[in-house]
This record gives C-alpha cells, sequence and structure tokens, in this order.
C-alpha cells in the first residue's frame, strides 16, 4: 500500500578516518549507521547493510576474499559480513574501542585492529579467537596500515609525532619522525611499487617519504599551509602521489622528485577527507566534507560521478515548502538545513547553525547546535529550533541568519510551528514549560505571548483554519487547546509525554497526538473524546501526518524504525514499513500531491513514497474521463463510506480543470495522484509537440531543436554572470564559468566563442590550436595577438579537437565511448546544420548523410533512455524519446516500467493505438471488481468485453453490458469449432465459463501443433485463459493447461527478452516429471527449452544440446543460431541478454533492508525483494517478476491452477 519509490541516501562520515573501502567494481561507505554499496560501473546503490545500533567507526574489505568486510561501531560491536548472503560470518562485542582495522593481506583470515588505548590486537575470523599482540599507548597510535607486498609488515601513524614501522612477526619497532618535531601524523601510505617506502602526512601541513631501513628522511616536501588530510600514491605513474585538505576544495599532484605539487585539481566546492587510487580504473575515490562521494577521472581531468551531500547524521526533521512545490528542507544533528529541488533531490544550498567542532577520533560527531525542528515561513523565510534552546530564523534566498532568538533558557527545543492563517506568528515549546507564541518583525523575533505550563512543552502545532487557536503536547501527557491565550480544552491524552500533535486538515476538531507511551490518540477536541488508540509500533512515536485527502488515513513514524498507514475510523494498521534502519523522526505530506510522503530517519536517509495503490481506482475513474463531481466527497469518517477525494486540492482541481487542454488535464491528474521524476519536462514537451508551447530551458530533457538556444543562452549568462549568483557551487569563480561557458560554445561549434574564451582565460595556444576550426585569417589574427603572450600547454580532450577541426562523428563516438550520452546527443542535435566545418572539399553532399546523422542521433537517444530505465526513471527515458518526437518508442519505455496511466495519457493524446495498454488498465479495474470502469477502459473491443465479463461475479449481468446472454456464448463456441476456428472456439467458451472445454480444446490444439513447429498459436489462446477459472478442471487437463502455459511462456518469455525465461522453463520441466504428463512435445522445442535451461548453467553444455536439433524450421532455426550467439559469449555473461528487457519499475533499484529479518524473498531467486512486493498466498515475488510471468503466463507460479493478476 506504501510503496517506496526514491531514495536519498545518506551522506558519507567525515569525523572518522577509515569509513570507505573499495573491491572490485564495489565501493562502500559509512553514514552513521549503515554502509552503502555504490556500483562503479552503474554508479547506482546495489545495497545496503545496516545492523550497528550506534555510530560506524571504521570499516575494512578483506581483499583475498572480497565477499568479506568488516564494520565496527562506537559501542564496540564487530561483523564481519558475507556480502553474498548479506549476513554475518562473526557478531562479536570487541569490548575497547576501535581506532582502524586491517585484514591481514598475507593471512585470509587475520583481522588486526588498533585499539584507542593503543594496543594491537588480531582476530581470527575462523575461530573467533582475540590475540593481543603489542600495546603503543606512549605514542598513541590513531592509523593502521599493511605493507601491501611484505608479509605482516605494518604501519602506525602516531599523534604523538610520526610514524611506527612493526611486524607481525617479532617486537622490533623502527620510529621514524621528523628531528626535534612531535607534531601528530594525520596520514600515512605505502609506496605499492617499493618494499621500504612510507609517505606521512603531518596534521600541521608537512609531507615526508621515509625510508623505512635506514629511517632517514628521502625528502620532505613544501609544507601545505591548509594541511592535509589524505593521501594516495598512483600504482601507474611511478613516483606520482596525491593530497587533499578539508580545508579546500582541491587535489594537488605530486612527484617524489620534487619539493613541490606539480599540479592542483579544483575538485567540487567541499574540502576533501579521503582520498584512494583505483590504479586498474585510473580514478580517485574522493570523500567530501559535505557528504558526497565522488569518482573523478585522471584521464578525463574531471569528476566521473558524484553523491549529493546527503547528512551523515541524524535528519530529525523534513517539510516541504508551501511557497515553492518543489523545494524541500531537512534539520539535522550535524547543525545544518540542507534544501533540496524535490524533482531530482539535488542539494540546492546549506545552510549553518554553528561551527562544527569534531571530535577527533572518538567515532562521534560532536556538533555546537544541533538542530532538531524546521518551519517554513512566508515569502523565503525558514526557521529551525535548536538543542540550545535557540530560534533561528534564515532567508534562504541569500543563505543568512537573519536572527538568533532564545525565548527562555538554555534547554532543547524540540519543535516548530509557523501559523498559516496568521504567518508572521511562529510557536515553540520550551524545556522549562512554555508555550512561546514569537512574532517576525522585519528580520527580528519578539515575544508575544508566554503561555506557562506544569512542565516541559514538546509538540505545538498551529490550527490550519482557525486564526491563532494553537494546541500543544506537553510532559504531564496533556493536550491543551489556546486561542492566543485563552485555554479552550484540556484533555488527559497519554501516560507518557506528548511530542507531536497534528490537526486533521478536513476537520476543525480532530487532533492527532503521538507520545512516549508508544501510541498515537484520535481527538475530538469539541467533545474533549479520543476517538481512536492507534496501537502498533513497539517504541516511542515520533512523526504523524494526515492525509489532507482520506480523512480517515494517518501516517505515523516511531523510534522502532517503521513508517506505519492507519486508518483511524476502526484504528486498523492497514500496513507497516520496515525500509528504514532507526528511529523515523519526520515525515512530510506534499501540499500538491497529497499522495506523495517524505520521511527522515536516525539512518539520515531520506525516502520518497506513495500512496498511490491505495487510491488507485480513483486515478483510474478520473483518467478515464469521469467526473470529478463523482470522484469528489464531503469529508466523513463514517466506517463505510466510500473512497473518495475530500480535500481541499482536489475541490481546487475540480474548479480548474474545466478549461485544460488535453495534455494539461492528464498532467494534472497524473501528478496529483502519483510522483515520478522527469514530469514536467515530459508535459513540457508533450505540450510542445501537439501544441507548440514553449518549454522551460531549465529541464532536464528538452526537444533537440530546443537544445541549441538553450545551452547557448546558459553559455551566455556563464559569462556575464557576478559570482554572486553561483555563490556556494563549484562556479563561484570567475574563471570556472568561463571554462564552462567555453566547453558548452564548443560543442555547440562556436569555435570562434570558445577561441575568445579560451583567451579571456590566458590559454592562447589552445586558441591557437582551435582557431582553424573557424577559419584561417581568423588564425592568423590570434597568432599576431598571440605575440605578446606566452603561456603553458594543457592536455588536449581529444573530443574538443575532434570538434574544432570538423570532426563531429568522432567527437559523438569519444563521447559515446565515455558514456557522456548528454554530451553526444547535443554535439549529434547540431551536427546536421553544418556547424561543424572542417577544411573544405569539392563536389557535393553525400544524399545519405542526412540520414546517418538521424540514425547517430536516434541512437544516442536510445542508448539515453536506456540508462533511465536502468534507473528506474521511466518518465524521463520516455521524455528523452519524445525529445525527438518518438512517440512510440515512449510508449514502449513506459510499458516496459508499468506506467500505464502515463502510456495511456500518451496514447490519447496523440490517438496512438492502445489495445494493450487499456486491456492492461481493465484488469486492473478488475482487479478491484470496478467491472463497469474495466469496460470502460475496453471502449468498443467486443471480444475483449466478453472475455472481461467472464469475470464478472453474476453471470447474469452479461447484457448489462451490451452482451449476449452467456448461454449463447456456448453455443457460437461449438459451431465455431465445427467450422475450426479452434482460437475463437477457446475463447467463446472462456466467456461461456466453460472452461473445461476449452482447456481441452487447447490441449488438443497444442497436441495438433507441436510436431510442426510453429505453436505462435497457443501464445494468444493461452492469454485467454486470463479470464478464465481452474475451478472444475480435471486433474489431469489441470496439469496439462499449466504444462502448456509454462512452455508457451517460457518461449515467448525467451523472445520478449525477459529474466524469468529459465523459471518459467524449469516450471515446464518439472510439472511434467512430477504429473507424468503424455504431451507430445516436438523434439526440436524440447531441445531448445532444455539447451535454454543448461545453458544458463554450462553455456557449452547447452551449446552441444543444440547440435541435436533435427530438420528445424525457420523460426526454430532463428531461436538456434540466437541460442548459439549467446553461448560463445564467457561465462557468466553468456545468458545477460535474457533480461535485456526486464521490466524495470519505480523504486525497482532500491536494496532492501538487510536489517529486517522478514523482508520478503523472491520465490524465484531466493533473494531478496527490491522494490515493490507481488504476494501470493504465502509466497512472494517482485512485481517485476510477477508482471513479466503474467504477460505470458496467466496462471500462478505455485502450480495451483490460481491465475496472477499484478496488474
Amino acid at each position: 500500500m506504501l510503496k517506496q519509490i526514491k531514495l536519498c541516501p545518506s551522506g558519507c562520515q567525515y569525523w572518522n578516518k577509515s569509513v570507505v573501502a573499495r573491491n572490485g567494481k564495489l565501493l562502500a561507505y559509512c553514514s552513521t549507521l549503515a554502509i552503502y554499496f555504490l556500483d562503479l560501473d552503474t554508479f547506482t546503490i546495489s545495497k545496503i547493510i545496516a545492523a550497528h545500533d550506534q555510530t560506524i567507526t571504521c570499516i575494512t574489505w578483506n581483499q583475498q576474499n572480497p565477499s568479506q568486510l568488516a564494520s565496527v561501531s562506537m559501542d564496540n560491536i564487530l561483523y564481519v559480513w558475507n556480502l553474498t548472503t548479506d549476513t554475518p560470518d562473526v557478531h562479536l562485542n570487541i569490548t575497547s574501542p576501535v581506532l582502524m582495522m586491517e585484514f591481514n593481506p598475507s593471512k585470509i583470515d587475520e583481522l588486526l585492529f588498533l585499539h584507542e588505548n593503543g594496543d594491537i590486537k588480531t582476530l581470527n575470523t575462523q575461530t573467533k579467537a582475540i590475540t593481543k599482540k603489542a600495546n603503543y599507548a606512549g605514542v598513541r597510535p590513531k592509523i593502521l596500515k599493511f605493507h601491501p607486498s611484505i608479509n605482516g609488515r605494518f604501519a602506525l601513524g602516531c599523534n604523538e609525532g610520526g610514524a611506527l614501522v612493526c611486524d607481525m612477526s617479532h617486537n622490533n619497532v623502527k620510529k621514524l619522525d621528523l628531528a626535534k618535531q612531535n607534531t601528530p601524523s594525520e596520514d600515512i601510505q605505502w609506496d605499492p611499487l617499493s618494499d621500504k617506502y612510507l609517505l606521512v602526512a603531518f596534521k600541521d601541513g608537512n609531507l615526508v617519504l621515509f625510508d623505512v631501513e635506514s629511517t632517514q628522511v628521502l625528502m620532505a616536501f613544501d609544507q601545505i599551509s591548509t594541511g592535509i588530510k589524505s593521501i594516495a600514491w598512483n600504482k601507474s605513474s611511478p613516483g606520482e602521489f596525491f593530497t587533499v585538505t578539508d580545508k579546500i576544495a582541491a587535489l594537488k599532484v605530486w612527484n617524489v622528485s620534487k619539493k613541490n605539487p606539480v599540479d592542483t585539481v579544483k575538485l567540487g566546492n567541499s574540502g576533501i577527507s579521503h582520498i584512494s587510487y583505483m590504479h586498474d580504473r585510473g580514478e580517485l575515490i574522493c570523500a567530501f566534507k559535505n557528504g558526497s562521494i565522488g569518482v573523478y577521472s585522471l584521464l578525463k581531468k574531471k569528476l566521473e560521478f558524484c553523491t549529493e551531500p546527503g547528512h551523515a547524521e541524524t535528519v530529525f526533521d523534513i517539510s516541504i515548502n508551501p511557497n515553492n512545490k518543489n523545494m524541500v528542507a531537512t534539520a539535522s544533528y550535524e547543525g545544518t538545513i540542507k534544501i533540496w529541488d524535490l524533482r531530482n533531490m539535488k542539494n540546492i544550498d546549506t545552510l549553518y547553525s554553528d561551527a562544527l567542532g569534531l571530535g577527533e577520533f572518538k567515532g562521534i560527531m560532536q556538533v555546537k547546535c544541533v538542530l532538531y525542528g524546521l518551519a517554513w515561513g512566508p515569502g523565503t523565510l525558514i526557521a529551525t529550533c535548536t538543542a540550545k534552546g535557540d530560534i533561528l530564523l534564515y532567508d534562504y534566498s541569500k543563505t543568512r541568519l537573519l536572527c538568533r532568538f532564545r525565548p527562555t533558557i538554555e534547554a532543547p527545543i524540540f519543535r516548530i510551528n509557523w501559523s498559516q492563517t496568521r504567518t508572521d506568528f511562529l510557536a515553540v515549546g520550551t524545556s522549562d514549560g512554555y508555550l512561546a507564541i514569537l512574532k517576525v518583525e522585519g528580520k527580528n523575533l519578539i515575544k508575544h505571548k508566554m503561555i506557562k505550563h506544569p512542565q516541559a512543552v514538546f509538540g505545538t502545532v498551529w490550527h490550519h483554519n482557525i486564526p491563532m487557536q494553537i494546541a500543544t503536547g506537553c510532559q504531564d501527557g496533556k493536550i491543551r487547546v489556546y486561542n492566543d491565550s485563552e485555554l479552550l480544552c484540556e484533555i488527559k491524552a497519554h501516560d507518557g509525554k506528548i511530542f507531536n500533535l497534528a490537526w486533521n486538515p478536513c476537520f476543525d476538531n480532530i487532533l492527532a497526538t503521538s507520545s512516549d507511551d508508544k501510541t498515537i490518540g484520535i481527538w475530538d477536541t469539541t467533545a474533549k473524546i479520543q476517538l481512536a488508540s492507534l496501537r502498533g509500533h513497539t517504541q516511542n512515536t515520533r512523526a504523524i501526518v494526515w492525509n489532507s485527502e482520506i480523512p480517515w488515513i494517518l501516517i505515523s513514524g516511531s523510534w522502532d524504525a517503521t513508517i506505519r498507514v492507519w486508518d483511524v475510523r476502526n484504528s486498523e494498521c492497514l500496513h507497516v514499513s520496515t525500509e528504514h534502519h532507526a528511529d523515523v523522526y519526520g515525515i512530510a505530506s506534499h501540499p500538491e500531491r497529497p499522495f506523495l510522503l517524505l520521511s527522515c530517519s536516525r539512518d539520515a536517509s531520506i525516502r520518497f513514497w506513495s500512496l498511490e495503490d491505495y487510491i488507485s481506482e480513483l486515478e483510474l475513474k478520473a483518467i478515464n474521463g469521469v467526473s470529478w463531481d463523482q470522484i469528489i466527497g464531503q469529508p466523513t469518517l463514517d466506517p463505510v463510506a466510500p473512497l473518495k477525494l475530500m480535500g481541499k486540492r482536489s475541490q481546487f482541481i475540480n474548479r480548474e480543470i474545466r478549461g485544460f487542454n488535453d495534455v494539461d488535464t492528464f498532467k494534472t491528474i497524473l501528478t496529483f495522484f502519483r510522483f515520478r521524476t522527469g514530469e514536467d519536462d515530459f508535459f513540457e514537451i508533450v505540450n510542445y509537440i501537439k501544441y507548440h508551447k514553449e518549454v522551460n530551458m531549465n529541464n532536464i530533457i528538452l526537444p533537440i531543436e530546443e537544445l541549441f538556444s538553450s545551452r547557448s543562452s546558459k553559455a551566455t549568462e556563464l559569462e556575464t554572470a557576478s559570482g554572486m549568483a553561483y555563490l556556494g557551487s563549484s562556479l563561484a569563480k570567475k574563471e570556472d564559468r568561463l571554462k564552462e561557458a567555453a566547453k558548452t560554445h564548443l560543442k555547440l561549434g562556436n569555435i570562434k566563442q570558445y577561441c575568445e574564451l579560451m583567451i579571456k582565460l590566458g590559454n592562447w595556444e589552445r586558441a591557437l590550436a582551435f582557431a582553424p576550426g573557424f577559419c584561417m585569417d581568423y588564425w592568423l589574427n590570434v597568432s599576431q595577438r598571440y605575440a605578446q603572450f606566452l603561456s603553458n600547454n594543457e592536455k588536449e580532450d581529444a573530443s574538443e579537437v575532434y570538434l574544432a577541426s570538423g570532426k563531429p562523428d568522432k567527437a559523438i563516438q569519444f563521447y559515446l565511448k565515455r558514456r557522456d550520452f548528454e554530451d553526444a546527443l547535443l554535439v549529434a542535435s547540431r551536427k546536421g546544420s553544418g556547424v561543424f566545418i572542417g577544411p573544405k572539399s569539392e563536389g557535393p553532399r553525400n544524399p545519405e548523410a542526412d540520414c546517418l546523422e538521424d540514425y547517430v542521433l536516434k541512437d544516442i537517444i536510445n542508448k539515453l533512455a536506456e540508462d533511465y530505465i536502468l534507473i528506474c526513471e521511466p518518465v524521463l527515458s520516455s521524455a528523452t524519446h519524445l525529445s525527438l518526437k518518438d512517440t512510440k518508442a515512449a510508449i514502449n519505455k513506459l510499458m516496459r516500467s508499468h506506467e500505464l496511466t502515463y502510456a495511456y495519457a500518451l496514447a490519447k493524446i496523440f490517438a496512438l493505438p492502445s489495445y494493450e495498454i487499456r486491456m492492461f488498465l481493465a484488469r486492473r479495474s478488475e482487479k478491484k471488481a470496478l467491472f463497469d470502469l474495466a469496460m470502460m477502459f475496453l471502449e468498443n473491443d467486443v471480444q475483449a468485453k466478453e472475455l472481461m465479463a467472464a469475470k464478472i461475479p453474476d453471470p447474469t449481468k452479461y447484457e448489462s453490458f451490451g452482451l449476449r446472454k452467456i448461454s449463447d456464448y456456448g453455443q457460437m463456441a461449438e459451431a465455431a469449432l465445427r467450422n475450426n476456428q479452434v482460437k475463437e472456439a477457446v475463447r467463446l467458451f472462456i466467456v461461456a465459463r466453460n472452461n473445461q472445454r476449452a482447456a481441452e480444446i487447447t490441449v488438443q490444439r497444442f497436441r495438433e501443433l507441436c510436431n510442426s513447429g510453429d505453436i505462435s498459436e497457443i501464445f494468444d489462446i493461452i492469454q485467454y485463459f486470463s479470464f478464465a477459472s481452474s475451478e472444475g478442471l480435471s486433474v489431469k487437463t489441470k496439469a496439462e493447461i499449466l504444462a502448456v502455459g509454462s512452455l508457451v511462456g517460457g518461449i515467448n518469455s525467451f523472445w520478449k527478452g525477459y529474466s524469468i525465461t529459465y523459471m518459467m522453463l524449469a516450471t515446464f520441466t518439472n510439472l511434467i516429471k512430477a504429473q507424468n504428463l503424455d504431451l507430445p512435445i516436438g523434439q526440436n522445442f524440447q531441445i531448445i527449452a532444455n539447451s535454454i535451461i543448461e545453458g544458463i548453467r554450462q553455456p557449452e553444455s547447452g551449446k552441444d544440446q543444440l547440435n541435436m536439433a533435427i530438420n528445424p524450421n525457420p523460426k526454430e532455426i532463428e531461436s538456434i543460431d540466437y541460442l548459439k550467439n549467446q553461448m560463445t559469449k564467457p561465462h557468466p555473461s553468456a545468458f545477460r541478454e535474457l533480461g535485456r528487457n526486464r521490466m524495470r519499475l519505480i523504486g525497482g533499484n532500491l536494496p532492501a533492508n538487510n536489517a529486517n529479518k522478514k523482508i520478503p524473498v523472491s520465490i524465484f531467486t531466493r533473494k531478496a525483494i527490491q522494490g515493490t512486493v507481488f504476494n501470493f498466498g504465502n509466497y512472494s515475488l517482485g512485481l517485476d517478476e510477477a508482471l513479466m510471468w503474467a504477460k505470458v503466463n496467466p496462471f500462478s507460479p505455485l502450480n495451483d491452477g490460481n491465475l496472477i493478476n499484478p496488474y
């Protein structure tokens, strides 16, 4: 019911030293409570491991056993994880805090610990025995590094200065330090190409290369004034290494032969706390101080990827800006407010409460000003409350703190609320027992009323409709409702303190409360009675929010890490979500998208949720043209009231939608009921195509013909804008803005503008090299101007040279090779305009050139759209195809992601064929017993309506839908059979509800077609059984029809490129064996089916089976050739293409919560299900698996004869 659709992951810690690790294509990093695993090939989160109850202090990967990673937390709990099963091989309390740990590179089962007290201990991961090796408390070591090649050798970086070189086999220790200095070391790294060189970075910015054999200093490098936080060697280039600092966003490149850096590269806009080099990829992993993780390519000289700077510590509150539907704010333990763009969760800005004070290697982040709550005000104001008892007032448009105000004592204020009706008032509850009503005057806050309570006040909430009415929740468990300062109501509500309150937006007198007694109360404040007590949370309840359209729906969050959805009419819990890993503190409901929710937690992640499944029948009615007057109702809590929209937003839409065109009508409906990234881009392009309306040039996806003007305007803006416009971004410096503008001009074919900007930047040699791409006269002009200037030439980017010399095809290939699809698309879109002109040549233009350019452009679009599908962003993928006006491909992407309502809208707007879309929407309606609506979707398709009628519980209702009597269909079926119209006869027997006869005919027809090799007719016949029932079928007939369904489903699945082919065919073979069925399967069919099953396990064996085919027909030859080609690929990629069209549903890429012991497991893969779960009986599938199955085989995978309807 509550579906997770998006995840904004936690940021990476920056206060602990060893919280980033890498092995193969996986990169692991730590937030406070979870380990995130990034796939470095796709830059997506592949899994999250969360089991620690307190802050994780370090992790390390076993390089000899890539499936093993160790983690330890502040409470000394150690896990050694088996990453194949996501379960721990070792779970111990190791009694003493750990600063760093590493697996011994020469012993696969030995883990070495550096403890806070100076102890060095080892753990045998097999026996779980811990052995103390030494103690170095006198030098206070804090960094541990094993030598990569010498067995047993390791180094310790020390707080008392320098480093120690130690050995596991003896007690000989060598001290490395600078003479007459006792400066703490900050990082140490062994030279990977040497047995004896150790690089040591000191806290004061000194950097020294030691020979550990002689303990002599080989090179003392120039001191770095900003200090050095982390160092890394470049194994691919002898003598080269890198340093970073957490003070500035810069990477320094060094060589051991020089005392000073040979290069400095700007990286992002935040200091860097950690780097490590991946020599096999030529890339650096960078952990930034703002919480983001990036991958920097040394070859491309750019950040290949960077996560958003998420919170690394507890997020206490989240709120959506009522004045800007696309702006979200979060407040956290770190002392920051982060402002996000809801559409893509890009971090817009960060507001700081105070300077951070980091606890050095204590495992926790100490801050001076924890932020507990936040509230949006009028205009550009936002306020927050702090652990010190302060209220901070900001103007977020200027990133400026306007006012710091303390209403009473220095003690925590947990909640803050801004009045919706009197926007100059806000309120907080104080620890010394006051309701503080504050007034905003200019840039200041002043006290308006201070209302004393007997104990501490926690929750406060203004009434949404009645000015100056406010409710409070107190330590004494009582609700108090005031009008200004007049007490209107007092109710003893809970046995524990009341933390949060929420007025029901559809009523003036209904209030919800959360409490430390683990319950949620629903109250009538007029009658002063309790309407419901919601019980189910196992820890203190915190976040509560009402749905603004369905007045009986309440959503709550708790310390038990769950989110629950309640029907308050009968106190029923409708859904429990366990995706968060820790306490859920905040839940926000979107003011214009009432079925979109956002949550925040102690696990520091931000998660998006949708209630679209609960209200899907209303969405189905709306897109099918049912009047909004029939969808809207009056607010009620009647337990038997029908599901209708009862809030202010739906009433507003009902008034406004009547004058909209079809595009805006569908946009209003779909964005009201659901949220998808790229929805604005999608509908603006649709409006552009159909009605030639302008598009927002800042959208992610633009029509191809608008791409040039958009990027050209952006380049001009970069040239002329002031630094204030980019304050806080990577383009704050004019030099960086001009470089970015120049790159854009070059991709647009504006070579002269590019050269002029290069000259402005002092890059005369680059301007000279590229000037001939414009004309030789201009080159002569630049040459003369260059006579006065000389500068160092920087390394060329191949793509820029191609573009300047009139070789856009090579530039496109270069971008495609790097997977820079957007740049390739931009160049390809301009290629046809003739702006990329090389040396002039004689002869007419090649007439095939235009066709070739269209092909290249379409190929790029397809690749970019596929990338969006792989990250489960179907609407963006569809919009990408629409940028080329390819409506067919756009619909195909939506269907592949099961975005039926978007596909239906697109088909209706452009009058495209829509049978399959309408059938699936009819099946969705049928599942909810909305047969009238199902028939509306089927429009004038009488045959489809007749099949749908077979699902109506009352068979006498056929005529009410304009169909014949049920008895007529039996006679029509017999007549069709006599005329040898087998397919039609089966359909009519199903409509007549004679399913035994339909199944017998199908099996008989299958027998007849088997030996001919062409059973394609059976594909359609089997789908008719989606409307049949297996009740009344004989045991033999049921088994036979299930076997036929599995076989033809498996073959169909194979040709569709579905990833369930193996399971489908395995089901067929299991049925044949278990039921001892005597089906005359053609020999070649059996060979092909068996080869697929065997080939997935052992490609060579499967290929041998294919060679046994006897006189195959053309269809079989096509299958055999395809399979042989697949089987020549090296295992395990041999059959990867079987999943080439795997369905990718919204939220389907989100990793499961491994800490949840009850997480659903797929009966196909035996792995935790990612994304939406489809349950049938006591078993589960991923919704994507269920959909792929149902599209080729209507029968349940359990082989019980039941039907499956996941639509």
